[in-house]
């Protein structure tokens, strides 16, 4: 009777355990191939001949083939690399301006040579365009951004930073407006009181948050207060310079101050009134006398 070597025993169970069972298994044979044609119908007038807005958000329909040798993952319930459709913005030279896109689903999990097609089973792709400005157009040309979609399998690579190809379209980006230099959104959280006593105080939770394009100081000598005006129902202004409120910190643009509490005097006389809420910088201006919307809610004053 033929035996069996200890070491020749040892190599059959290793392969054994290695062997998936219950059939061929998904999963690709050797490195995973990341590669995909696009089918994009008539996005090329959409984009070249279209304007678009900074901060825009709009949606197009792609069509996409795997051509790579492993399952596209539509949603993480058997992989957790799942697959997302996105996107990179660049001005029309080449040089990045947003790397991260919004990541949109696959409609289904796409084998090894399966397509969705633009129209029947598409990507629905949403897209926003940065809220930032595009250097202007060179002459001779309309255009003055690319946009250039991508296939990211997310915690893994990016399937162009693996060698796929990318779907890219020039298109031109309108100039983003230019941010005031002082500019404020309020947050009273609901907390300023509908009724008050003649001539008493109010003490509450607010915030405010720097949409404007200059830093507000706390200290120094032209500080950043918080502050509001009365009118009476008429739209007259009864009282203008509302008590001072000091920041928490210093806010830079597009921050935001936190929490702090505000305290509020409500005029002497009874009457029905709107208390407009309003940013000072001392010395300088008040944030309304350039433009700035200011905050309003309506008190009667008992």
């Amino acid at each position: 009777m033929k035996t069996v070597s200890a070491l020749a025993l040892a190599l059959m169970i290793l392969v054994v355990s290695i062997l998936p069972l219950g059939g061929p298994t998904a999963k690709a044979q050797g490195p995973e191939r990341y590669d995909v044609s696009w089918d994009y119908g008539g996005l090329l007038d959409v984009f070249e001949l279209g304007t678009f807005r900074p901060g825009e958000t709009f949606t197009v329909r792609l069509g996409v083939t795997n051509r790579g040798n492993f399952t596209w993952n539509a949603k993480d319930h058997k992989h957790p690399y799942h697959i997302h459709l996105s996107y990179h913005w660049y001005d029309a030279q080449g040089n990045l301006i947003q790397w991260e896109g919004l990541r949109s689903h696959l409609p289904r999990d796409l084998a090894p040579g399966e397509r969705l097609h633009p129209f029947y089973d598409p990507v629905e792709v949403t897209v926003k365009v940065p809220e930032v400005s595009f250097p202007p157009p060179r002459r001779g040309s309309r255009h003055n951004a690319l946009i250039r979609f991508d296939l990211v399998r997310e915690g893994v690579t990016w399937f162009s930073w693996a060698g796929a190809s990318t779907l890219a379209f020039y298109t031109l980006v309108e100039k983003a407006p230019e941010l005031p230099s002082y500019s404020a959104i309020y947050t009273d959280h609901n907390s300023t009181p509908s009724i008050m006593a003649a001539g008493s105080k109010a003490s509450f939770p607010f915030a405010v948050r720097n949409t404007g394009r200059a830093t507000w100081n706390r200290g120094g000598p032209n500080p950043v207060h918080a502050s509001y005006h009365w009118y009476d129902r008429r739209g007259k202004v009864v009282l203008w310079d509302g008590l001072r409120t000091k920041l928490p910190k210093d806010v830079p643009p597009g921050g935001g101050s936190g929490a702090f509490t505000i305290t509020i005097k409500a005029p002497s006389t009874p009457g029905t009134y709107f208390i407009k809420y309003d940013m000072v910088k001392e010395g300088v201006t008040w944030f309304s006398w350039t433009g700035a919307p200011m905050h309003v809610r309506q008190v009667v004053v008992r």
